[in-house]
């Protein structure tokens, strides 16, 4: 897929946008940002339209700046702009908030998918959807009829000074597009804002990036600050530009299909994941095995064409919740490999667990199961290992975040149907603890603690060695990173079979290395 040429304007506006990194920037904290963004009246957030991620990291900021604000009893309250909603769309935008519209209602009304050629909906659902919960005021800021990038600059810094007289006690936090946030473009067509007092915050630079990774350090730093600037590294730039060229593969994909009317065309997602594929081989000097790939997609994964998988009914009830979960499936003896969403970080993380499931050679599906949590906690480590491989800012898990990061979760993205994601969580969490405590006992005085409570349902056991994987995932990248795992011994671990007598002892093992 060839992304052509930028055009002239937006080729300037990028070069002015790139010679914002040319200083030499500090290292900098999310302490120093927060306190800085509590202390300002604006904020100039940059965005990446096409990448989830993107949008993830200013609901996330943007969560704890009200948090924040609440905790500090601090009398300004905030407000969210968007460059992708106009200055004329606010009625449609406030009767959204006060929920006389719904967000398909207000995407449709707004002419959204014309305006933004079918740009991805999902991390700007998020934040309008939170905005909403969180009686937090939203204003569209642009003017998306006129034609020239300066245009639009001098129009939506019109709109943020209004916004800035007539909300003087809030902190305006404005989402805009990258480029427009360069010193003279947005920020110098505005009266209202003040570098010593106000700030712009910019997403994953690729230079800052790349300056980092001379000296291999990319991934030790998330800020980094120049003056009133502040850059947060939370991708790699290939995950951004990865994202990006998957919706361009769709978009064109779906030309093609109006044009040939035919509804089952969809992107080459075993190409895609074969071109994963290769870096890893090359990485870890791996065989050639792209010719075993066969991705499906939650677009033509139908129960019938999994027919020639001849699984029991138990296994088809599980399946169900792993294709409703969006959950990764690698079917061994098939040959076949379940893409559960077109993301990067999914594709990794499948990538990583088809290069374990050769290794070890493995033949099960290895569903969780209390008897099987060793060897379902360990291929979530191996495909989360994967993950940080290639992109080392995926948000990650610490014993110590399982908490907040179970209360956080989206009730889709755990509960099974019919069942209080609260509930749900704290059971995923307790369990996740309790078992951890018992694999702590057992690896590091080789105690046997009895679990509190053995009968637990099987989505729980799942969720709950999602969670463990990752932090042991997250621990084996770190050791390996460091030096202090070789490549060798790394592969070695990794093809021991699940199945064999060989996994408990080699798991134990692991266990009490990466403890110390």
């Amino acid at each position: 897929m060839i992304t052509g040429p930028l055009g002239e304007e937006l080729e300037l506006y990028q070069q002015e946008y790139e010679k914002t990194f040319e200083p030499v920037w500090d290292v900098g904290s999310m302490e120093q940002l927060m306190e800085k963004l509590v202390a300002s009246h604006i904020v100039l957030a940059g965005d990446f339209h096409y990448f989830y991620q993107s949008q993830r990291t200013h609901l996330r900021i943007l969560r704890d700046l009200k948090k924040l604000l609440l905790k500090t009893a601090s009398s300004k309250e905030l407000a969210i702009g968007l460059e992708i909603f106009d200055v004329k769309d606010q009625k449609k935008l406030d009767a959204f908030l006060q929920g006389q519209l719904s967000l398909d209602e207000l995407l449709k009304k707004t002419k959204w998918h014309k305006k933004w050629n079918n740009m991805p909906t999902k991390g700007y659902e998020v934040l309008l959807l939170w905005a909403k919960s969180a009686n937090v005021k939203v204003f569209g800021v642009n003017d998306s009829s006129l034609d020239s990038l300066e245009q639009r600059d001098f129009a939506s810094a019109k709109a943020i000074d209004h916004l800035s007289a007539e909300n003087p006690g809030h902190i305006l936090y404005v989402i805009y597009g990258d480029f427009h946030l360069a010193a003279n473009h947005l920020p110098a067509k505005m009266t209202s804002f003040q570098a010593q007092r106000d700030v712009i915050l910019y997403l994953n630079s690729d230079k800052l990036y790349f300056e980092l990774s001379e000296h291999a350090v990319e991934d030790q730093f998330d800020v980094l600050r120049y003056h009133h600037l502040f850059c947060i590294l939370s991708s790699t730039p290939w995950v951004k530009l990865q994202s990006y060229l998957v919706f361009l593969q769709e978009m064109d994909d779906q030309m093609i299909s109006e044009v040939d009317d035919d509804d089952d065309f969809e992107p080459d997602y075993t190409d895609y994941v074969g071109r994963i594929l290769d870096i890893y081989a090359s990485d870890f000097d791996l065989p050639d095995w792209k010719k075993f790939l066969d991705i499906l997609t939650p677009n033509d994964l139908a129960f019938e064409k999994l027919g020639f998988l001849k699984l029991s009914k138990e296994d088809k009830q599980k399946l169900a919740y792993f294709v409703t979960a969006q959950k990764n499936i690698v079917f061994p003896k098939d040959q076949t490999q379940f893409l559960a969403k077109p993301s990067v970080n999914n594709a990794y993380s499948l990538v990583g667990e088809f290069i374990h499931c050769h290794l070890s050679q493995r033949e099960s599906l290895n569903w969780s199961g209390l008897k099987f949590m060793p060897q379902r906690i360990w291929i979530e480590a191996v495909c989360f290992f994967f993950n940080l491989w290639l992109n080392p800012n995926v948000k990650s898990l610490n014993e110590s975040d399982l908490t907040p990061h179970l209360r956080s979760l989206e009730p889709e993205a755990i509960g099974p149907m019919g069942s209080k994601s609260q509930d749900y969580a704290e059971a995923v969490l307790r369990f996740a603890v309790d078992y951890k405590l018992s694999e702590l006992e057992k690896s590091m005085h080789a105690n046997d603690r009895p679990m509190v409570k053995e009968d637990i349902a099987w989505t729980i056991q799942l969720e709950a060695a999602g969670l463990l994987g990752k932090i042991l995932g997250k621990k084996l990248y770190k050791t390996f990173k460091s030096g202090n795992l070789s490549k060798e011994m790394l592969m070695s671990y990794l093809s021991v079979p699940l199945e064999s007598e060989k996994f408990e002892p080699m798991y134990a093992h692991i266990l009490q290395r990466l403890e110390k």
